[in-house]
């Protein structure tokens, strides 16, 4: 089964992987 937990998809280009949560940037954070 491919299936990645959603904490593991990361954000791409929207922020940096330290601010990335759960597939989402996290508020506070910069680019």
């Amino acid at each position: 089964v491919l299936f990645t937990p959603p904490e593991l998809l990361g954000c791409g280009n929207r922020c940096s992987d330290d601010c990335c949560k759960w597939g989402r940037c996290q508020p506070g954070c910069t680019d």
